[in-house]
């Protein structure tokens, strides 16, 4: 893409050399952790091919002498015709060896499977495998690459390192799509980039900058007639309301992008965060409704986990200890598969619910665990809300339900319509 003055080591830094293995560590922890020895060779066989794909793109380098190319091939068709042949990530790692065989480095159809596996593993919540997928998609397009191409992987990648709390390389990423799309002058790109931007600064506790983003992205977004991208701005702009401790603004900006969504996967997040906007008013029937819809659809995998964290934290608030219990064990067994973000929000919702059924202790082991991820990640807006939950703990033994106002708004006339709107939308579904 010689129109930009980014590249592949603009968003990932410089290539590790061929023989590395630093880009497989993530698919080789999920190997040792799998009971299961099929899974366990499907990671095996990730690490195989990432190896291979990284070699193949050092063809001509010294580092890459020395090794039989046909022959590695063939050892890993004979591992993969072991493997379950429908399972998604099986195919998908058996059409990037079609690719590697069939094209030459620097072409399309290499990077566009690496791209549709990055896409495979997020979907399955393994956002560390997910990143090291689109750097060498990013690699494997090479100078055949488009604007679009650029921007799809600048995109995935900041939306990647954000979720793991990585601020730098999302904000780099992010601003890369935000240049390059007003360079080829698509303006849906460029907006995409500036609100991710956004979003990392809403990361960081800068909320105001979240929030003036937003509303900019929202209105440029109206004003060119883009409603998906206006969509996106009212979800994020309805995040830093939240933040802001503006709930009625929250739901009325989140119930917008429900509106707008013109895709499942962005009707399913928005469905999401209104659940939360409706356990933030008392309304925990609406939100019980919302977040049952998104846990048993096909969402992707944080999507899914969030609602079940949510419907957790219902229950703590109502006093239901079993339905408390069985959320809590379900989130335990899928703790590889939290960002660090939702890693801390799990243990303080689970703090909230061990505090109101009268384990203080395991409250106050929950939410020092929850301060060591935060401080770990730069969360600084959890920081400051599990300082004040670990101040609450220590002067009272009061039980309290988590996430509710004092006083809830379930009563509101707009809490009241954005319920019986999502009480109609479940009835459609059944």
């Amino acid at each position: 893409m010689s129109t930009s003055a980014f590249s592949a080591d603009h968003l990932f830094g410089p290539a590790a050399p061929a023989y590395s293995m630093r880009g497989c560590l993530p698919a080789l922890e999920r190997a040792t952790r799998q009971g299961d020895e099929t899974r366990a060779l499907v990671a095996l066989t990730a690490v195989a091919v990432s190896r291979l794909v990284a070699r193949c793109l050092a063809r001509d380098s010294a580092a890459a002498a020395g090794f039989d190319f046909g022959q590695e091939v063939a050892a890993i068709r004979t591992q993969l015709s072991t493997l379950p042949p429908r399972e998604s990530e099986v195919v998908h790692l058996a059409r990037i060896l079609d690719a590697v065989e069939m094209t030459e480095p620097g072409t399309g159809s290499l990077g566009s499977e690496l791209a549709g596996y990055a896409a495979c593993l997020e979907q399955q919540g393994r956002l560390e495998e997910a990143v090291a997928a689109v750097a060498l998609a990013t690699r494997a397009y090479g100078s055949s690459m488009t604007s679009d191409e650029y921007v799809a992987c600048a995109l995935a990648a900041g939306r990647l390192n954000r979720l793991l709390a990585r601020w730098e390389p999302a904000a780099t990423c992010y601003e890369a799509a935000e240049l390059t799309g007003r360079r080829s002058g698509d303006a849906v790109s460029a907006l995409r980039g500036r609100l991710g931007r956004g979003a990392v600064a809403r990361g960081r506790g800068d909320l105001p900058a979240a929030r003036a983003i937003a509303q900019e992205v929202q209105g440029d977004a109206k004003g060119l007639h883009l409603p998906e991208v206006e969509a996106l701005a009212c979800a994020d702009l309805a995040a830093a309301y939240s933040e802001l401790g503006m709930p009625l603004e929250a739901l009325q900006a989140d119930y917008r992008a429900f509106e707008l969504a013109a895709d499942s996967e962005h009707r399913l997040r928005a469905l999401g965060n209104l659940g939360t906007d409706l356990v933030k008013l008392g309304s925990y029937d609406g939100a019980r409704i919302a977040f049952s819809i998104v846990a048993a659809s096909d969402a992707k995998a944080t999507v899914r986990l969030n609602a079940l964290l949510e419907l957790m934290g219902i229950a703590g608030a109502e006093g239901d200890q079993a339905a408390f219990e069985r959320h809590r064990h379900a989130a335990e067994d899928r703790r590889d598969q939290m960002p660090p973000s939702m890693a801390v929000d799990f243990l303080f919702k689970q703090a909230a619910g061990l505090e109101r059924f009268g384990n203080r202790s395991g409250a106050q082991a929950a939410l020092d665990e929850a301060q060591r991820v935060a401080a770990e990640h730069e969360l600084h807006a959890w920081e400051f809300r599990i300082e004040a939950a670990l101040r609450a703990l220590h002067q009272s033994g009061e039980q309290r339900p988590p996430e509710t106002l004092p006083t809830p708004l379930r009563d509101v006339p707009v809490v009241r319509r954005v319920a019986a709107g999502l009480q109609e939308y479940a009835a459609q579904l059944s």
